[in-house]
């Protein structure tokens, strides 16, 4: 199983969204972070079966997160 790094961000309007960078295009958004987490997940798999339909996979996972201190 391969891990990729996911962004959670909120925007200014309160709302949250989960991305990959290293899956383009694959985006989720939601009232609260666990929530566009899931849909990201429901996001991905239906990304990952249209890859399939066509013969491709997932790019492979080059991000790596680390949280800082200020």
């Amino acid at each position: 199983m391969t891990e990729y790094a996911v962004v959670l961000e909120q925007s200014d309007d309160g709302s949250w969204w989960a991305y990959a960078p290293d899956i383009p295009g694959v985006i989720s958004g939601a009232g609260t972070p666990e929530e566009a987490k899931s849909r990201f997940h429901g996001a991905l798999d239906l990304y990952r079966e249209e890859l399939a339909k066509t013969g491709h996979e997932l790019p492979p996972s080059r991000t790596r997160s680390a949280v800082v201190s200020v």
